[in-house]
Order: structure tokens, then C-alpha cells, then sequence
């Protein structure tokens, strides 16, 4: 059954606010560094019941090996990701982009900026609801354009996917249960005290607090 050839899901926000934003934080991950991925992507008949949804990624990172991490001022709204969709063939195809902001002149910060251009990589962000999307998987990110002023206090960096992706962002999805953000904030570099430890403050917790 083509599950995209109907419509099952609406939504309505008329009695509930509706979480905006995003953690000011990327952690920008080589694809050279993955030991497996699993991608989810579909509908799941569940009877009379609307279909259940998946459009998730679980990966896990080789030994030793951890996420790069770039952060910005939590008071700011500067790191904001996007998707544009367009068409080919009637079918739609995704340009991923994200942005945030890259300052000062050292060493470190010129190779930062000549890697972010050259390397294999995909971005993951957390979105304040607590949901952590997956941005360029499918054909890695690289820098548009830009001008660095350091002078001027740096620049904004803008990435875009490579190629239009096949899928919107993905979602994420931990190996353990609400592990999501406690992956995110150890950079995707977890052994299993880690884990545990992860999966008792978010249980503890809540919810995520910046």
C-alpha cells in the first residue's frame, strides 16, 4: 500500500501552547566515525486505528569516537535549522540547512571553518520540546557562502545538504527508553554507565531544562 497516496494525521493547537526553538547547540557528527544506522520510515497498520508513525534514525558511533560540538549563547535564537522542499518527477526531494554562529581567529577556529566545507559529516539539534532531528544523513552538509569578520564578532555560518535529501529530517531515537537527549548532550559517545546514568536524569527530570 502507497501510505502517501492518503492523508491520516491533522492537528490542532487551539488549547495548547506549542513549544518553539531550539537548544542552542549542534553536534555536527562524521559519517566516517559510524559503526551502524538504522533508518525508520513508514506507517505501521494498526487495525481500525490510525496508522502508527516512524521517521526515525537510530546510529551508534564506533569506540572512542564522539560528535563535535558547537554552542552558542543560550539567551540567543541563533542556531535555527530549515527545510526547503521542491520536486522532481512529482516527487518531493528536501534541502536541509542550519545555521549558527562561529567566532574569533584562532588556529582551531580556521580549521573549524576549512573542515565544515571539505568534510562528511551530518548535524543533529535539540528542539525544545525534546525531540532531536537529524539534518543531511543521507548526502552530508557543507558551507554556503559567507563572509567572517572577525572584527565584527565572527560570522553566521549557514550549511545546506549536498544534494537534496530523500527524507525530511529524521528523528532520533536512542537505544534506551527517553534517552534521546542524554545521547545529544554526551556528543553520541555513551558505554553503558553512561547509559544508565543518562536514562536516570531524564526519568528523574522530566523534561529537559537549558
Amino acid at each position: 500500500m502507497d501510505y502517501l497516496k492518503n492523508l491520516y494525521y491533522g492537528q490542532d493547537r487551539t488549547c495548547q501552547g506549542t513549544q518553539k526553538g531550539y537548544i542552542q547547540k549542534v553536534v555536527l557528527v562524521n559519517k566516517s566515525d559510524l559503526e551502524s544506522y538504522n533508518i525508520e520510515s513508514e506507517l505501521i497498520d494498526n487495525g481500525n486505528l490510525e496508522p502508527l508513525a516512524k521517521h526515525r534514525i537510530n546510529f551508534k558511533l564506533k569506540e572512542n569516537k564522539s560528535g563535535i560540538l558547537i554552542e552558542n549563547n543560550q539567551n540567543s535564537q541563533v542556531i535555527v535549522p530549515n527545510v526547503n522542499a521542491t520536486y522532481s518527477d512529482e516527487l518531493p526531494r528536501y534541502t536541509h540547512s542550519l545555521q549558527f554562529a562561529i567566532y574569533d581567529v584562532t588556529e582551531r577556529t580556521k580549521w573549524l571553518l576549512m573542515t565544515l566545507s571539505k568534510a562528511d559529516y551530518f548535524a543533529t539539534v535539540l528542539h525544545k520540546s525534546g525531540v532531536v532531528e537529524v539534518y543531511g544523513f543521507e548526502f552530508g552538509m557543507k558551507t554556503d557562502g559567507y563572509t567572517f569578520d572577525a572584527g565584527d564578532g565572527g560570522a553566521i555560518i549557514k550549511l545546506s545538504s549536498i544534494e537534496n535529501e530523500f527524507h525530511l529530517p529524521l528523528n532520533y531515537k536512542s537505544n534506551i527508553n527517553n534517552g534521546e537527549i542524554g545521547d545529544f548532550e554526551a556528543l553520541f559517545n555513551l558505554d553503558e554507565m553512561q547509559y544508565q546514568y543518562n536514562a536516570y536524569t531524564i526519568s528523574y527530570n522530566g523534561s529537559y531544562t537549558s
